[in-house]
């Protein structure tokens, strides 16, 4: 097992792989709901039809910059991904700097946003796949 900061490497790779995959997952959702989006999902996120496009728009051309763009525009989306402070869940809660709510007074257990209902099984087959993946390592 590594030295020091050996595992903490591996669980940024482990982070930003999942958060780019989650990522990916939301935004081929979202792609498909912008010209045509959920009322309900509309309304759970309490954004317009246009919102949601200008969101989506957004994001995508971050995604497309880092694909295609310079190393800054790759670094930029990471630095988005990282913000987004998606983990998958063996990886367990996070500790010391971590943001803490400032109504509840606890420290913030995961995502606010719950993914859309019709991503349901896909979403949790991909967490099943990533805790099996973090569970060999």
């Amino acid at each position: 097992q590594g030295g020091p900061g050996g595992d903490a490497q591996s669980a940024d790779e482990v982070n930003q792989e999942y958060a780019e995959k989650t990522t990916q997952m939301v935004l081929d959702y979202l792609n498909r709901q912008k010209d045509q989006p959920d009322p309900e999902l509309l309304q759970e996120l309490n954004w317009t039809k246009e919102q949601l496009q200008d969101f989506v728009t957004r994001w995508n051309r971050a995604r497309d910059l880092a694909s295609n763009g310079s190393d800054q525009d790759r670094q930029e989306w990471q630095e988005k991904l990282r913000d987004l402070g998606l983990r998958p869940p063996t990886l367990g809660p996070r500790t010391g700097s971590d943001r803490n709510d400032s109504f509840q007074q606890m420290q913030d257990s995961g995502s606010r946003v719950r993914y859309p209902s019709a991503l349901r099984k896909q979403f949790e087959a991909f967490q099943r796949a990533m805790e099996n993946r973090t569970d060999g390592n």
